[in-house]
């Protein structure tokens, strides 16, 4: 993992957390916006919603940019 604590400088591979709760787009009904999961550094959380059933985890891993 990169040293640095920017966002997009992280790499790696991330945990995925399977939320209990909808996102705040299902909570309001508007599915159709639901961004299905949510990366943020080292966790990949996936909206608990029942439109969200069917998805599978996609940004698990992050490559080492190369300059």
């Amino acid at each position: 993992m990169s040293s640095k604590d920017n966002h997009s400088d992280w790499y790696g591979t991330r945990e995925v957390v399977y939320r209990e709760k909808p996102c705040g787009f299902c909570q309001e009904g508007i599915h159709k916006q639901c961004a299905h999961e949510i990366a943020w550094f080292d966790k990949l959380w996936i909206c608990g919603c029942t439109c969200n059933k069917s998805w599978k985890p996609q940004a698990v891993t992050v490559a080492k940019k190369t300059k």
